[in-house]
């Protein structure tokens, strides 16, 4: 079974690719998720009852701020599997 891994506001985290050059440490803002309304997508025939309220919720990532060498501000959402902790 694969350990999971949970990012919470505040953390400090960073790139896990060892290939980039430039691997700030950035802080976790928090998750990015969308709400699909999957009642728009099913349309019941004329004269039917049935309808169908769910919503699908979707993970896009985790946004991250940091500052670059120029200390300008900036913020991404990230793939989970691309982000690693900072142990302190």
């Amino acid at each position: 079974m694969e350990h999971k891994i949970y990012f919470n506001p505040g953390e400090p985290v960073m790139i896990k690719h060892d290939e980039l050059e430039y691997r700030p440490v950035m802080i976790v803002l928090g998750k990015k998720s969308v709400t699909e309304d999957a009642a728009s997508q099913f349309t019941p025939s004329e004269g039917s009852s049935l309808r169908q309220e769910s919503r699908k919720v979707s993970l896009l990532g985790i946004e991250c701020f940091w500052f670059d060498r120029n200390m300008c501000y900036h913020t991404h959402v990230f793939n989970t599997k691309d982000l690693v902790h900072i142990v302190e």
